[in-house]
């Protein structure tokens, strides 16, 4: 067995992510996840105090990894080219994580949920930074309604009944639609989109 002094709430949070992005949440359970670090189960509680904060830590580490890759992205952008970048990146990313799905649902049924919650506000306040620095958009666009779009765009392309109707390119190209009828409706309008 490996010694518990060398695991940290940081190595149990990437390990448990691993096993919900490769088997998904539902087998992210607590046995497994002691099996995956070599520790008895009764040692994780130490470090996470049950499966929920476990899910919503692995839920905000996830978004605060998408953060960093946003911030990264988005260096020398503005305006709309920066909305539709960070949304390109969202869409990549959290349709690698399906599992993201539930997280968000399951962030819903836990009134005292944080960490997942903290970290979106962070995702938020990029688009919301994005928006005031631009005129035009700062008149037409609700940050959070953009958000939330866009987030549950790719939460219903996730969906199986959905994923069997469509490709990924189709889905890219609706979900650009969508971005750009919500930041740029007369744009979208004179270009014969409807």
């Amino acid at each position: 067995m490996a010694s518990v002094r060398t695991l940290s709430t940081e190595k149990v949070i990437v390990a448990a992510t691993e096993i919900a992005r490769q088997d998904g949440l539902q087998k992210l359970t607590m046995s497994m996840l002691a099996k995956k670090l070599n520790i008895r189960s009764q040692s994780l509680y130490h470090y996470i105090s049950n499966r929920d904060e476990l899910v919503s830590l692995v839920g905000a580490h996830v978004l605060n990894e998408l953060y960093q890759q946003i911030v990264n992205s988005i260096v020398g952008l503005s305006g709309k080219t920066a909305i539709i970048k960070m949304g390109d990146i969202v869409r990549q990313e959290i349709i690698k994580q399906p599992f993201m799905t539930s997280v968000f649902y399951m962030m819903q049924a836990n009134p005292h949920e944080h960490n997942v919650q903290a970290a979106m506000e962070k995702i938020v306040d990029i688009v919301k930074r994005i928006i005031n620095e631009d005129d035009v958009l700062k008149k037409a666009v609700d940050p959070q309604m953009l958000v939330g779009a866009a987030f549950g765009f790719i939460f219903i392309d996730l969906l199986p009944d959905h994923r069997e109707r469509k490709n990924l390119q189709e889905g890219q190209c609706a979900y650009d639609l969508m971005l750009m009828r919500l930041i740029s409706p007369s744009a979208a309008e004179e270009k014969g989109v409807k």
